[in-house]
């Protein structure tokens, strides 16, 4: 809708006649305020794997917004997987002043990136002492634990360890395994860890007594 409005109504001596007039306005409905267009371009990401699709890189801008209105801008990764070639796709919010919501004022061209990297998250695994009675494998009771980093936040891992031997002896050698490291939906995410695994030497298997009688 477009209303009419009076700015000023003058005399020949510059003197307001307005207060003369008695002004009926009449409005009109056939307006038409298109969008503004801009380009959001999604810019290069690289980050350490953390469980999520966020970046932290921001998306720039090709045209100008209104005076007054401010956006925000954003990206996120088509995954959170590890991997090189990923998509960045960005996203905008844009307000005004009273930061009432103006995105759809806007017709916003999005352009992705397609060479975001999330490189591995390293950890180590340590193995620890374990003592046990000669059974006739090389499983050990003791779990290994992270040493250096830690899973991503929602992940959760399961360990193990082994002797390198199932022989009776002191001073062997246990070797730290992952049995799995799940996310908040049970899905694998063991690939998206770099992981050291570390020994411990001091794993001992005692004689399995027997009593023999003749």
């Amino acid at each position: 809708t477009l209303t009419p409005g009076v700015v000023s109504i003058l005399d020949a001596t510059s003197a307001s006649v307005v207060g003369n007039y008695s002004i009926t306005y009449v409005t009109n409905t056939s307006g038409v305020i298109t969008k503004l267009p801009i380009t959001l371009t999604a810019a290069t990401n690289t980050k350490v794997y953390d469980g999520t699709r966020s970046a932290a890189a921001t998306p720039t801008i090709t045209g100008s917004l209104v005076s007054g209105d401010v956006g925000t801008y954003s990206e996120t990764y088509d995954t959170k997987d590890q991997g090189t070639g990923k998509i960045l796709t960005p996203t905008a919010t844009i307000v005004d002043g009273t930061s009432a919501v103006m995105t759809g004022n806007y017709s916003i061209t999005y352009v992705t990136k397609t060479d975001g990297e999330i490189t591995k998250l390293p950890i180590t695994l340590t193995a620890a002492t374990n003592t046990k009675v000669y059974d006739g494998t090389i499983s050990a009771a003791a779990l290994p634990t992270i040493t250096s980093g830690s899973l991503a936040a929602g992940d959760v891992g399961t360990y193990s360890e082994t002797y390198d031997t199932k022989n009776q002896g002191a001073g062997k050698t246990l070797t730290p395994g992952v049995v799995s490291i799940l996310d908040a939906t049970s899905a694998s995410v063991v690939g998206n860890y770099s992981i050291t695994y570390v020994t411990n030497t001091s794993g001992v298997i005692t004689k399995l007594p027997i009593t023999l009688t003749a």
